[in-house]
Formats: structure tokens, sequence, C-alpha cells
């Protein structure tokens, strides 16, 4: 004879002041947490290999040149444009993002694209202006 010989054929019913916890519930007090809050982020960013900067062709510089002439002479309405550039980070190595913004002015003795929004982007690390 065991030491549950007695209880081992009754029938259990339950809580009878508490309901059942949802499967969900349950699950969840298992589920690991952030110890290190923003880990996974720098993990990402260490994981994240740098673009190579891209030298434009001939034909392509002219385009660009034409294009940021026209925005010299519009600036005062301040068009509003979506401009692809290299952006360089100091510990990646920078990679191409899109900003979208108003242009404020072209700065042709600093050779960039000033927005409305104060960012300063240099004509050698823009590849394409789209209006």
């Amino acid at each position: 004879m065991s030491g549950y010989d007695d209880i081992i054929d009754v029938t259990w019913d339950g809580p009878r002041r508490h309901r059942h916890m949802a499967v969900g519930q349950r699950a969840a007090q298992f589920m690991p947490f952030a110890a290190l809050s923003g880990y996974d982020d720098l993990l990402e960013q260490v994981a994240r290999r740098p673009e190579e900067r891209v030298e434009l062709d001939e034909d392509a510089r002219e385009q660009l040149d034409r294009q940021l002439c026209g925005l010299r002479q519009m600036a005062e309405r301040h068009p509003r444009v979506s401009v692809i550039h290299f952006r360089d980070d100091a510990r990646q190595g920078g990679g191409y993002v899109q900003t979208d913004g108003e242009v404020a002015r072209v700065d042709v003795a600093g050779r960039c694209l000033v927005l409305v929004s104060g960012e300063r982007i240099d004509w050698c690390d823009i590849v394409r202006i789209a209006m």
C-alpha cells in the first residue's frame, strides 16, 4: 500500500473559491522578461553590415546637378523633396537613408542641401532626389 491509496480514486472538481486561470495567462507567468532593456537593439546594430558608398557615373552626377540647380531657383517656395543619401556612422560605417522634407536653401558655398528642419545634406552624399 502506497501513501496515496486513499486519494487516488477521488475526483477533483477544482477550486471552490477561484475560477481556473486562462491558458494564455498561465503561459505569461513563464515568459522571459527583458532584464537588459535595449540589449536586443544593440545586438541588431552590431550585426548590421555597413553599406558601401556608391560612386555615381557622370550622367547621374549631371542629372543631380541639374536637379540641385532647379531646387536653388525655387527654394523660396520650399519645395518638398525626398532625398536618398549616404549617412556616415562612425561606429558602423554608415548606410543609405531616405530623408523627406522641405528645401530651405541650396548652399552653393557649403555644397549642401539645407532642409527647413535644419538638416544639411552634403551634395557628395546624395544619390537621388525626387520632387
